[in-house]
């Protein structure tokens, strides 16, 4: 018998071929991808503060809701240079401990996305400033409904101002 004409089992080929090599369970993230997270972002991230929105068909956000931002960072004397944007939809990359290692974040700001969803381990409701673990954390409607909305503006703004 040569090796070339080896023949094997269906039993003894699933015992040799028991683990898989691809993760099939949704929901866990492989080490190797924690160690080196890929998180695209816009801006330098000088002040620390990443804001997080679920946004498709766009890199980051629409025209219209980048403008919206930008004044709304300008009205609390922050620029782009300032933050870390992150478009969260998807890019499954973006989650609790890959956030923390790229961005070392001091505040976190959700745009239509709950932090659970992302594996931060609370929930609270929006525009209510929670603090964890040495960050601030605000959630918030997605900017194109604030772009419509003048009552939810003031209540992100009465936030804002409270961070």
């Amino acid at each position: 018998m040569s090796l070339d004409n080896i023949q094997l089992s269906p039993a003894m080929l699933q015992n040799l071929y028991k683990d898989s090599l691809i993760n099939l369970v949704p929901g866990e993230k492989s080490k190797e991808k924690l160690q080196n997270p890929s998180i695209p972002s816009l801006g330098k991230n000088a002040k620390k503060i990443t804001i997080i929105t679920h946004t498709a068909g766009t890199a980051f956000l629409g025209d219209a809701e980048l403008n919206l931002l930008i004044n709304m960072l300008s009205a609390c004397k922050l620029t782009l240079e300032d933050i870390a944007l992150v478009n969260s939809f998807d890019n499954g990359e973006v989650i609790y401990e890959n956030i923390l290692a790229t961005f070392s974040p001091s505040v976190v700001i959700f745009f239509g996305i709950k932090p659970s969803e992302l594996g931060f381990p609370l929930e609270f409701p929006a525009y209510q400033v929670q603090r964890y673990n040495g960050m601030s954390l605000l959630a918030s409607v997605p900017l194109e409904q604030l772009a419509s909305d003048v009552n939810e503006k003031k209540y992100l703004w009465k936030s804002l101002q409270l961070l």
